[in-house]
């Protein structure tokens, strides 16, 4: 018998998993492919660790890979997107630069550099977050310009009070993200480790200037939540359209494994592990090649997909796709922004089906609300949005492709080109 839900414009939609009680996972993978560069398979040296964001500001997504291991240091190719926003395509890479030469961590054993763009401070610059396999975290601050970035020298992410603060050391193997983990409103710092544990610090700061005081892990039904055969290495998403973030991780031995969060999104608690599939088998790489995932919008059709890097040196392709699922008519949805790409203003339609509470707002790329479009009740009709380009301060917004995100009742998005 099959269940009707609710559709997200941002995750994809299958009934995929369960979890006791917890709503099914919604991620449905296809067959694998791998991503080439040039017309072959890109191949990086040692472990790769891919990431895809927008890098230089063109409105289409780049791919960061991260290589090294063994006695090979940690640097990070930047593979930019000659195709388009529906089939990206990669002819060559460069290694990226920190001030001035190439960036470079301490890389051992089965990790180089594990990079991740983040949104660190105001200024809305893409910058770089990279975990070592020392288990210390650097962080690249970008002093360049909108579509032009360029890093300064690292610094290592410290935690600690005030005169007491040391370098964040997770052990062996940091693998870091930048995420909300307990639905504040500040970002705070998740790495995964050699020791299976997912390690927290908590932002006690604000958003744009974080300030960690203390280390702490993320909890099982158990205690201490440990993914097993070791060598987490996390992502975060609503992957059950729920209200709170679930955890996908890769492992040692080459799964990846889903825990739904069975707790709050103020407080998580994770349930037991399930290994995740594509192509309806659950992913198990042969060997022990430390499985290290990224989930993303690959084609930007709405549906989640996988990167996976492994030891092969090669990024490992996922994508998301519909299942035979009944869809619920949507409460409400977003036209299409106009005009896109906006230089600086633009409006959208919101069609409300249903009464309820709704909120649209702008979306940074790192899913940082800028501004609110509306938020409060709504009778059914058609609602004209104006958006003037500026954040919630009256900022100008850099160049750059944002989100128009509804929320409430109903969820969706549309993506939106700035120009200046």
């Amino acid at each position: 018998m099959r269940r009707a839900i609710a559709v997200s414009a941002l995750a994809g939609l299958a009934l995929a998993l369960a979890v006791g009680n917890a709503p099914a996972m919604i991620l449905s993978l296809g067959a694998e492919t791998l991503v080439q560069a040039g017309g072959v398979d890109l191949q990086v040296s040692g472990y790769s660790v891919p990431c895809l964001a927008d890098w230089n500001g063109d409105g289409l997504a780049d791919l960061l890979v991260g290589e090294g291991g063994g006695t090979l240091a940690g640097t990070v190719h930047v593979f930019l997107n000659v195709g388009t926003a529906g089939a990206p395509a990669f002819a060559g890479s460069s290694h990226l630069q920190a001030a001035g030469q190439d960036l470079s961590v301490p890389g051992e054993g089965c990790l180089g550099a594990f990079p991740r763009v983040v949104f660190w401070n105001a200024d809305l610059l893409p910058d770089l977050l990279v975990g070592s396999a020392n288990g210390t975290v650097t962080l690249y601050l970008n002093e360049g310009a909108p579509g032009s970035p360029l890093l300064g020298a690292g610094q290592l992410l410290q935690v600690g009070t005030p005169g007491s603060k040391v370098a964040i050391d997770v052990g062996m193997r940091a693998t870091p993200i930048h995420k909300d983990w307990n639905a504040d409103g500040r970002r705070d710092l998740v790495a995964g480790a050699l020791d299976g544990k997912l390690h927290l610090f908590l932002n006690t700061g604000t958003d744009s200037a974080p300030d960690f005081l203390a280390e702490s892990f993320a909890q099982g039904a158990a205690g201490d939540l440990l993914v097993p055969s070791g060598r987490s290495s996390p992502d975060l998403a609503d992957l059950n359209e729920d209200g709170r973030l679930d955890l996908l991780t890769g492992n040692t031995n080459g799964e990846i494994l889903f825990y739904a969060n069975i707790g709050s999104a103020a407080a998580p608690l994770f349930g037991d592990p399930l290994r995740v599939p594509a192509a309806e088998v659950p992913i198990d790489y042969a060997g022990t090649p430390r499985t290290r995932p990224f989930l993303c919008d690959w084609t930007g059709d709405g549906w989640l997909d996988l990167l996976i890097g492994l030891g092969d040196g090669k990024v490992h392709l996922l994508q998301g796709a519909p299942t035979d699922v009944a869809v619920l008519p949507p409460a409400a949805r977003l036209g299409l922004p106009w005009p896109n790409p906006a230089n600086p203003r633009l409006s959208v339609e919101l069609a409300v089906e249903q009464p309820g509470t709704y909120a649209v707002r702008v979306l940074a790329p790192d899913g940082r609300a800028l501004a609110a479009l509306f938020a409060g009740s709504a009778a059914p009709g058609i609602l004209r949005l104006d958006w003037d380009g500026r954040d919630g301060a009256g900022r100008p917004a850099p160049s750059g492709l944002y989100l128009i995100a509804l929320s409430g009742e109903s969820c969706g998005a549309r993506k939106c080109l700035l120009l200046r």
